[in-house]
C-alpha cells in the first residue's frame, strides 16, 4: 500500500456539483481520518472554442462559449486515483472534461502532529538527507523555497562541481 497522495481538480456546471461529490465519495477510501465528503469549491467562469467535428455540451462549434461553472477540488490517495478519476469522468456532462492530476504532499509528511521539523524519507531523493531529521522547509534542495529573513540579502550562489577528468 502506498502513501502517496494526489490532488484533483475539475471545473464542473453547478447542477453537477452534488453528483460529482457523492460519485466520488462512494469510489475513494477517507483521505482525512474522522472525515468523509472532503471537497472544496468556488465558482469558476469557463471558457472554449469548440472544434468542428466535436459535439460539445454547450456552445456551438467554431464559436467561443462561456459557462458558468464550479471549480472542485479533493485530494485522494494512489490506490484510489484510478476509481477516482472514472468516478468525475462518468458524473461530467462534458465531450472532453479538464481534470487535473496533481501530486501532492500531506501537512503530516512535512509538520509532525506534535508541531516539530521532519523529513520523511521518501522525499529523501528531493532533500539528500536519507530521512534524517533536517526540517524540510528550510532544507537546501528540497520541494519548497523560502524568502530569507534579510529580503536585501540575494539567495546565496549555488557553488559549480566540476566532473571528474577522464584517465586515458
Amino acid at each position: 500500500m502506498s502513501n502517496l497522495c494526489y490532488k484533483i481538480s475539475v471545473c464542473i456546471p453547478e447542477k453537477y456539483l452534488n453528483a460529482l461529490m457523492d460519485s466520488v465519495a462512494g469510489a475513494a477510501k477517507p483521505l482525512y481520518p474522522g472525515y468523509r465528503r472532503c471537497f472544496s469549491y468556488w465558482p469558476a467562469k469557463g471558457t472554449w472554442i469548440p472544434e468542428t467535428g466535436t459535439s460539445p455540451f454547450s456552445g456551438v462549434p467554431g464559436e467561443i462559449c462561456t459557462e458558468d461553472e464550479m471549480k472542485v477540488e479533493f485530494a485522494v490517495k494512489e490506490e484510489d486515483l484510478v476509481s477516482a478519476v472514472k468516478a468525475v469522468r462518468d458524473v461530467h456532462p462534458y465531450e472532453e472534461p479538464a481534470i487535473d492530476v496533481v501530486p501532492m504532499l500531506k501537512w503530516k509528511d512535512v509538520i509532525a502532529s506534535d508541531g516539530t521539523n521532519r523529513c520523511c524519507r521518501r522525499f529523501s531523493a528531493f532533500c539528500g538527507c536519507g530521512g534524517s531529521a533536517c526540517g524540510i522547509p528550510v532544507h537546501r534542495g528540497t520541494l519548497f523555497r523560502f524568502r530569507r529573513n534579510r529580503p536585501e540579502e540575494p539567495w546565496p550562489r549555488r557553488r559549480r562541481t566540476r566532473p571528474p577528468p577522464v584517465c586515458q
